[in-house]
């Protein structure tokens, strides 16, 4: 007896063409889908990265007004010795523009306006000091707005 050596041609069905056309359709779409949350995680963290340089920027313009509040009132209270006894122009004769040079207050402005009222029959005059602070970066600027009252005389 002879034993025939018989080959057999393994050849891909017609299934196996389908799973493999399956498969790309499958990778297609978990490209696509991660593709979607790279866009999205890289919009949140650039919304994240603004609201940080944001709120940057706010507190500085806020210590600017801070500053120029502090700066104004103790020109004030000079003033008002100065004057003796003259607190309207002692207000009006303040310092109302001042630009920072300090590394935390670069690009930082404020700008302090004070009004009075007298209030005679007590002997008193108010001072109603208001300064905004404003800071630019690039094409932005940011603005913060303090109000605070000082009162000459006695109680």
């Amino acid at each position: 007896m002879s034993h025939k050596k018989t080959t057999h041609i393994i050849r891909p069905s017609f299934s196996s063409k389908r799973e493999r056309g399956a498969a790309l359709v499958v990778a297609i779409f978990i490209i696509t889908v991660m593709a979607i949350l790279a866009a999205i995680i890289a919009r949140v963290l650039s919304i994240s990265a603004a609201a940080s340089v944001d709120e940057v920027y706010g507190t500085r313009a806020l210590q600017a007004a801070n500053s120029g509040v502090q700066v104004f009132t103790v020109d004030l209270i000079d003033a008002i010795e100065a004057e003796s006894g003259n607190p309207t122009q002692a207000c009006s004769n303040g310092l109302s523009d001042q630009t920072f040079q300090s590394p935390g207050l670069q690009n930082c402005t404020s700008n302090v306006s004070c009004t009075t009222t007298n209030y005679s029959e007590f002997g008193l005059t108010q001072f109603q000091i208001t300064s905004v602070g404003q800071c630019t970066s690039a094409n932005q600027q940011y603005s913060r707005v303090i109000s605070v009252e000082v009162v000459d005389g006695h109680f």
